[in-house]
């Protein structure tokens, strides 16, 4: 039973790419979607084809394959194909009010910009004020510099949901384009009024008076941040390359010197750490299309952050229409294809970042993992033995070779391959945890328990209380029947921590029956089981407890129950043992659970 347990336990980690931050977003996204909430109106400014009932009024025959495809391809979460097949149905079909607005929303989603904008002045014609229509014709507006037209798009696109944020932003940019930059900090001030967009507000404002030569003027705004609030390492390193273009070279240093220590060694910051890139590089606004991108991925990111990928998508492939060299857009799109395991697309974007970019090496493993996740697991092994070549004190490529392995069930090639990363690492800290935790897990795995419990002890040391660390190592001791008073504490220890985690609440509940204490194992093995009703090795933990307190017609429920959650091979054997002889070494009479 312990096969199951520990994967379930284990499930979820993935050490290279939580270490090696590859998205970087910036911190003021993060509570755009709460402002747009607290609106009591937030929904897509497009009244999303996700929601949408089926087409009103009649799709004309020779368009209702193509409607009826588009309608399957949206739901398998192909928009790519949908924009096809909603174009396709439209021109069968041209006058379908419906379908023009899918065809046209999908197209912005897509990218197909030049398909997008004659669809928009027709979405126009029967709602004038339609946001993502105007969006769309303001942006190209904006990147060919007709910075009036825009303006007034703008402004009618502004009055409707989460536009109540973008507009402003973009407002503010095309009088910065204009050549009005008094004006452009001034239209800032609105999102003011709105506390959630107060961030936004200040951020934009940096850009804008930094763009325009008041250095000190745009820290004051950069340091205007609401408390608790704190950039992310890409806009404090935006922040950093301010102050240097203000005070000069020597204050490089200390600069790079604070974000070290707040960032550690994070792969973005790495090259202005070794002089490869100068500091003035990380500033992202050139122009006023440079401006109005920040903002709109800025959006985006914030609307992904909250999973809110419909309209999070059209922001994004506006900011990359208005500059294609955007490559942390790349990146989140690549991520926002990810999330809808949508993996060949993710690594499209992954590779359209350039090779010199910081998030290059980032990008390059996000695409590793998506070739291990479309089948193609050598090839992504591959791909991380060049890169753990390239850079002989890199971790992270090592470390996501180890993950994939580990999640195929390779303990011993993946206990290996941590143990190459740990060798790597100059001086410990407490954030290096996790791979002692990793490699301990891969070696229990293989069946080198004492190396493995070295391990798990190791990481403890590093991270004392760690509640992951604590619920593996204790229920290992449980299961092992070793050490039981230990185990006991440590699991009660990680179930104060994290009291609604089923995979902890069970290890609990599976010590005490293993140390005979069947009745208080009970009502933990329950609320696992509440907390984690679809895990096979919970409910079999449960159906063994049932049948020690006597409780057998529920123990065979628990136990068919299991059968259904997709247990491994090993696990259905030992189920239908079970179902048909009970539990092994009980004298009481028992003709199968039927």
């Amino acid at each position: 039973m312990q096969t199951m347990r520990i994967t379930g336990r284990d499930r979820g980690i993935r050490l290279a790419l939580v270490a090696a931050a590859m998205l970087a977003m910036p911190a003021v996204a993060t509570t755009v979607a709460a402002g747009e909430r607290s609106s009591g109106r937030l929904a897509t400014a497009d009244q999303s084809a996700t929601t949408a009932p089926v087409a009103q009024g009649r799709v004309s025959g020779e368009g209702f394959g193509a409607f009826l495809a588009a309608r399957q391809a949206r739901a398998d979460g192909d928009t790519a194909a949908a924009a096809r097949y909603y174009n396709a149905a439209l021109k069968a079909d041209p006058g379908n009010a419906w379908l023009l607005r899918r065809a046209f929303l999908l197209s912005v989603s897509e990218g197909l910009l030049q398909d997008a904008l004659p669809l928009a002045d027709r979405v126009l014609a029967d709602d004038e004020t339609a946001p993502v229509a105007n969006l769309t014709i303001a942006v190209d507006d904006l990147k060919n510099g007709r910075y009036d037209k825009a303006g007034d798009r703008i402004v009618s696109a502004s009055k409707r949901g989460s536009m109540r944020l973008v507009g402003p932003l973009l407002h503010a940019w095309v009088a910065f384009g204009s050549g009005e930059g008094a004006k452009a900090v001034d239209r800032l001030d609105q999102l003011d009024k709105t506390e959630a967009f107060s961030v936004f507000s200040d951020y934009s404002r940096g850009l804008i008076l930094a763009a325009a030569g008041d250095l000190s003027g745009a820290i004051t705004a950069f340091d205007a941040l609401p408390p608790g609030t704190r950039f992310d390492l890409r806009s404090s390193l935006v922040r950093a390359a301010v102050v240097v273009r203000r005070d000069g070279p020597e204050a490089l240093k200390g600069e790079l010197d604070k974000l070290k220590q707040r960032f550690g060694d994070d792969p973005l910051l790495a090259p202005y750490l070794d002089g490869s890139r100068p500091i003035d590089d990380a500033f992202p606004v050139r122009n006023a299309n440079d401006g109005a991108a920040e903002a709109l991925y800025g959006a985006a990111s914030a609307m992904a952050r909250d999973s809110i990928n419909d309209i999070s998508m059209i922001y994004l492939r506006m900011a990359l229409h208005l500059r294609p060299d955007l490559d942390v857009a790349q990146a989140l799109l690549g991520d926002i294809r990810e999330a809808n395991d949508r993996w060949a697309e993710a690594i499209s974007a992954y590779e359209s970042i350039n090779t010199a970019s910081s998030y290059k090496w980032g990008a390059r493993l996000r695409t590793a993992w998506a070739l291990h996740r479309l089948g193609k697991t050598e090839p992504a092994l591959e791909l991380l033995r060049r890169m753990a070549a390239e850079r002989a004190d890199d971790t992270t490529a090592l470390t996501t070779m180890a993950d994939i392995l580990r999640g195929q069930s390779r303990f011993a090639e993946a206990a290996e391959i941590y143990g190459e990363a740990i060798d790597r690492v100059k001086s410990f800290d407490v954030g290096h945890w996790v791979l002692f935790y990793a490699r301990g897990i891969s070696r229990e795995r293989s069946g080198h328990w004492r190396m493995a419990e070295e391990d798990l002890l190791r990481a403890l040391e590093l991270r004392p209380r760690q509640p992951l660390v604590m619920n593996y190592l204790g229920y290992s001791w449980a299961d092992k029947g070793v050490r039981l008073d230990e185990a006991i504490d440590m699991i009660r220890a990680a179930v104060d921590q994290r009291p609604t985690d089923g995979y902890i609440v069970d290890s609990l509940g599976w010590a005490l029956f293993r140390m005979g204490r069947h009745e208080e194992a009970v009502q933990h093995l329950e609320r696992a089981v509440e907390l984690r009703p679809d895990d096979p090795t919970i409910n079999d933990h449960l159906g063994d407890v049932y049948w020690h307190v006597g409780r057998r017609l529920e123990s065979c429920f628990q136990w068919k129950r299991a059968l259904t959650l997709d247990p491994d091979t090993t696990q259905v054997e030992e189920l239908r043992e079970k179902l048909q002889a009970g539990l092994a070494g009980d004298k009481r009479p028992f003709h199968g659970c039927g």
